[in-house]
C-alpha cells in the first residue's frame, strides 16, 4: 500500500494531465476549426430532429379564435457539398414529418420528402410579419452571418410603418425588436376584412434565433401582433426547438456529465495528495527522552 502511495504522489501531475487530456478529447469535436472558409459541423448521415410549435389568436367584431399546433420534424443529411449547382454550401436532406409547415421545406404534409437547402445562409423568407424564419442550417463563419443579419435589419428599417428598436448579432445568437404603425393604403398595409381596402395597423414583432457550435439551429422565436382597431387584431407565434431521439441524451448533457466526473477525479487526486502532505508525522523519541532503567540487584 505504502509503494502505491508513493507511486501516485511522484506521478500526481502525469495524471491529472491525462485528466485534461481526455477532457480536451472529448469536447474537440465541438470545437470550430478557426481558419476554414466555410465553417459548418453537420455532415452526411446525421440526423436532426426538430419541434415547431405554431399558434394563433384572432379577435374580430364577430368573436375570438384561437388555434395550435405542434410538428416534429426528423431531417436526415443525404449529402453536403460545396461551391455546386450554384450553392455556396448544398446540403440534400430527407425530411421526415409535416415538412411544408416551415418555411424552405417543401411536400406540405408529406411523411418522407427530399428537399435541398443553402447551407450558407442565414435567413429564409422575406421581411414583413409573416414571413422572416431562420434557416435550420447555416455556416458559422459569424462575421458573414452578422453582416447578412444587419443587411436584413436594414432593409426592415426602411419600410414603411416599421421601426427597429432593438437587434444584436453575436456569435450565432440574433435577435430583433420592431415597432409597427401602418397607415391606412400603405403598401405593408392589410385588407384584414376582405372588404378591398388595405387597413393599418399598429403592434410588433419580434424573432430570435440561436445556432450550435456546428450551424444547426439550437431555437428561434418568431411573434407578431397586429391590431386594425380596438376589437380587431391578431397574434401569431412560430417557435422551434431542437429534440432528441427517445432515450438518447444530448450532446450538450454528454459534456456536461463528463466535465462533472473529470473534475470530481481530478479533485480527488489533488485533495488525496494535499492533504497527504498535511499529516503531522509522529515526532521521534530521542534517548535523552527515554525513562531511566531500574536498577538492577547485583
Amino acid at each position: 500500500m505504502k509503494k502505491c502511495a508513493k507511486y501516485f504522489r511522484k506521478h500526481c501531475w502525469f495524471f491529472v494531465l491525462i485528466v485534461l487530456s481526455l477532457t480536451t478529447i472529448v469536447i474537440s469535436p465541438h470545437i470550430m476549426p478557426a481558419n476554414a472558409l466555410k465553417k459548418y459541423g453537420y455532415e452526411k448521415g446525421e440526423e436532426y430532429r426538430f419541434v415547431i410549435e405554431m399558434s394563433t389568436t384572432i379577435k374580430t367584431d364577430e368573436g375570438t379564435t384561437s388555434s395550435s399546433q405542434t410538428y416534429e420534424v426528423i431531417c436526415k443529411i443525404k449529402d453536403v457539398e460545396e461551391d455546386t449547382d450554384g450553392y455556396d454550401i448544398k446540403i440534400d436532406l430527407i425530411v421526415m414529418g409535416a415538412a411544408g409547415f416551415y418555411p424552405g421545406f417543401y411536400g406540405y404534409g408529406s411523411l418522407v420528402d427530399e428537399t435541398t437547402i443553402e447551407g450558407n445562409k442565414l435567413m429564409s423568407g422575406g421581411v414583413t410579419p409573416m414571413s422572416g424564419f431562420f434557416n435550420l442550417f447555416t455556416s458559422t463563419d459569424w462575421s458573414d452571418r452578422e453582416e447578412e443579419w444587419e443587411e436584413f435589419v436594414e432593409e426592415i428599417d426602411k419600410r414603411e410603418g416599421y421601426k427597429v428598436t432593438d437587434d444584436s448579432a453575436l456569435n450565432g445568437i440574433f435577435s430583433l425588436q420592431i415597432e409597427l404603425d401602418v397607415d391606412d393604403g400603405d403598401a405593408t398595409a392589410i385588407d384584414y376584412d376582405g372588404d378591398g381596402n388595405r387597413e393599418g395597423y399598429t403592434g410588433w414583432w419580434s424573432i430570435r434565433g440561436e445556432y450550435d457550435s456546428k450551424g444547426v439551429l439550437s431555437s428561434s422565436s418568431w411573434e407578431t401582433y397586429m391590431e386594425f382597431n380596438k376589437r380587431n387584431s391578431i397574434k401569431s407565434s412560430l417557435n422551434v426547438h431542437r429534440g432528441t431521439a427517445p432515450g438518447m441524451p444530448s450532446s450538450e448533457m454528454i459534456i456536461y456529465v463528463t466535465l462533472a466526473v473529470v473534475g470530481l477525479i481530478v479533485a480527488f487526486v489533488l485533495g488525496f495528495f494535499v492533504g497527504k502532505s498535511k499529516v503531522p508525522k509522529a515526532p521521534s523519541a530521542s534517548a535523552t527522552d527515554l525513562p531511566p532503567k531500574p536498577p538492577q540487584n547485583t
